[in-house]
């Protein structure tokens, strides 16, 4: 698998078949857009599963999407932290990719409809991202 830096955007770009990785019990699962990938490496405990978007897709939108969160937290606070936009925009805990739904998405605290409903009015463009609620208690 290669891996460079697009010196543009500071971003690594992989293979444009590769769409990421992940453990599922024994196996590595390998994510491929097309077949030229999958005999790169032969072996038993490797399954090769065909997704849709490319790991470079996602690593653009997930980008994409953390630019528009400081943009628009940086705004916010400047304008208004008692809105309930900042109040939605402040409870993000975190933004990534997952390769096993072959997806973006952001961890908000205490998730409920309304805060989705801002955060779908904030970001219209984040329509493919998994919102998922997070609970803002602390770990044992």
């Amino acid at each position: 698998m290669c891996v460079s830096l697009d010196k543009d955007s500071r971003i690594e770009t992989y293979n444009d078949a590769y769409g990421g990785a992940y453990i599922d019990e024994n196996y590595l699962v390998v994510c491929v857009t097309s077949d030229c990938l999958r005999s790169t490496i032969d072996s038993e405990k490797i399954i090769y599963r065909k997704v849709e978007k490319t790991y470079n897709e996602l690593l653009r939108t997930k980008t994409s999407l953390r630019e528009k969160y400081q943009d628009l937290y940086d705004e916010l606070v400047m304008d208004n932290s008692e809105s309930p936009e900042f109040e939605a925009i402040s409870s993000i805990a975190g933004i990534g990719i997952d390769c096993k739904q072959n997806t973006v998405f952001c961890d908000v605290v205490n998730l409920d409809n309304k805060k989705e409903a801002m955060l779908f009015s904030l970001f219209p463009e984040a329509e493919n991202i998994i919102w998922k609620n997070v609970s803002d208690e602390p770990r044992d």
